[in-house]
Formats: structure tokens, C-alpha cells, sequence
């Protein structure tokens, strides 16, 4: 084998090897607060009472957004598509948390449309969060129920 048959063979050996060995440069997956960072999209909010039955209470189409910014802020609206100005709509903004290991995220309410939710803490399990879709339960409402929300990320 001539010269440039060995330096081919040598560049095929080290490219198997940088392949299968680890680079030390493992991309660390990005925590679950990292993931929520950005704007979110309502697709649906389903409450679901403590017999079991569900209701639509936003209607077909809801509106809404989800805020959450890298500082820890989060701004939160959720309208009926088919009711005028401030009926059954929702909105707060304030800090927010989340506990990596129990996937809870954890909103501090400055203020809020429901003035009973103002300067409390709200807290929703994070069911699964990807980079288009994130689905959370709110386990308590003002209405007693639980709800089931599913968000879409805005592009």
C-alpha cells in the first residue's frame, strides 16, 4: 500500500474512532425551566371535576398566551373566543418557579383578573413539555375543579 493508501486508512481509523468514543463535550439536556422560557399558545383548557366528567368552560377556539421569560417573570390571559370583554376571561402575571424534581411549576400571583388569586401561589404539574407542546394540570380552580391545559409554543 503506497502513501496515499495508508493516509486514507489512518483518516478512516480516526474518524470510527472520534464516532464512538465520547467527546467530553455531552450536550447537558436543557432543565425543565429552560423549556417553559418563551411564549406558549392555548390549544385547549379542559376542566375536569372531582366525578370524573369534564367540561369545556373556555369554549371552541379559546384564546390565550403563556408567557414565561429567562428572568422569571410570566404573564398569563385566557379568553372565550365567543364572549365580550370581561366575561370568563382570565389573566395574571407575576414571578415563577419550577420544582425540576417533582415537574411543578410554581407561579406567584402579583396580580390577577380574579382578585382571590392575587398574592397567592398557584401551582400546576408539568405532565410533558417539549419544544412545540407543553401540557400541565392545574389541580385546584376557583370553580373546584382540575384542569387539564395544553399550550403550543408560538413561532
Amino acid at each position: 500500500m503506497g502513501f496515499w493508501g495508508r493516509l486514507a486508512s489512518c483518516a478512516l481509523l480516526v474518524s470510527a474512532l472520534a464516532a464512538v468514543m465520547p467527546s467530553g463535550h455531552a450536550v447537558e439536556p436543557k432543565s425543565l425551566r429552560d423549556q417553559l422560557v418563551g411564549t406558549w399558545i392555548l390549544v385547549s383548557a379542559i376542566d375536569i371535576r372531582k366525578d370524573g366528567s369534564e367540561v369545556d368552560r373556555w369554549g371552541p377556539n379559546p384564546k390565550g398566551t403563556f408567557i414565561f421569560t429567562a428572568d422569571g417573570r410570566y404573564a398569563q390571559v385566557i379568553l372565550r373566543s365567543d364572549a365580550w370583554f370581561g366575561a370568563r376571561n382570565a389573566a395574571s402575571f407575576g414571578t415563577y418557579t419550577v420544582n425540576e424534581r417533582d415537574k411543578m411549576l410554581i407561579t406567584r400571583v402579583e396580580a390577577s383578573s380574579n382578585q382571590h388569586y392575587s398574592g397567592t401561589e398557584r401551582k400546576r404539574a408539568i405532565l410533558s413539555v417539549s419544544d412545540d407542546e407543553m401540557v400541565y394540570l392545574n389541580p385546584t380552580t376557583s370553580s373546584g375543579t382540575s384542569v387539564r391545559a395544553v399550550w403550543k409554543r408560538a413561532r
